[in-house]
């Protein structure tokens, strides 16, 4: 099963409820959006995609298949941003 984690490597900071990301090792700056920054949030600790979903589904008012499906366009855009690392565990 897939695991999702942080990438420990970037410079993070919060300015009015908006992540603000710095990848030191590209200069690349990013600003995540609502369901991006709550998943970065979520994952504090490393969690597998259901574990994250169940945790949406806490904080939106919106259904399992819903969430599922934007869950996985977002940690798509955020692997590939390298904002976020993926093991197996």
């Amino acid at each position: 099963m897939n695991i999702y984690q942080r990438n420990l490597d970037l410079i993070v900071e919060e300015i009015d409820n908006e992540l603000l990301i710095l990848d030191v090792n590209n200069g690349k700056y990013f600003a995540l959006n609502s369901v991006s920054n709550d998943i970065w949030k979520i994952l504090e600790n490393p969690l597998n995609v259901n574990e994250i979903i169940s945790e949406l589904t806490k904080i939106y008012d919106v259904d399992y298949k819903k969430c599922e499906e934007d869950t996985f366009v977002a940690i798509k855009k955020m692997l590939r941003l390298k904002i976020i690392n993926v093991f197996k565990r």
